[in-house]
């Protein structure tokens, strides 16, 4: 996975908290150097995001992992030309907002193991 893939976390916890049982959580926050731990390729890897007309999970190698979502307010981190080049990616979409609404909440591993601790 790309180091900005996120991965869904539940936890009954979660609904407790802040009313949602899932939350997606980014893949490098889960980092330890054991069980999940950073690759450097020693050439470039060809990596795909997938994009469904609603943001959701997937499965992927056993794990529920997000489909693309730019994300709220990522267009205004960029300028016109990079927000017009970025959109040409996706025929389908003229605006930022034709992303549509996220699955889930995002939230860091910090977050989210602060919100699940007894």
């Amino acid at each position: 996975m790309g180091q900005n893939a996120r991965l869904l976390q539940s936890s009954p916890a979660l609904k407790e908290k802040i009313g949602v049982g899932a939350v997606l959580t980014p893949v490098r926050d889960l980092e330890d150097g054991f069980s999940a731990f950073l690759l450097s390729p020693p050439s470039p890897v060809r990596l795909f995001h997938i994009r469904t007309a609603k943001h959701a999970a997937v499965y992927a190698n056993g794990r529920a992992v997000a489909t693309y979502h730019p994300g709220k307010g990522v267009e205004d981190l960029l300028g016109d030309n990079m927000r017009s080049l970025f959109l040409s990616l996706f025929p389908d979409i003229a605006r930022f907002e034709d992303f549509g609404a996220l699955a889930y909440p995002r939230m860091s591993k910090d977050t989210l193991e602060s919100l699940t601790r007894n």
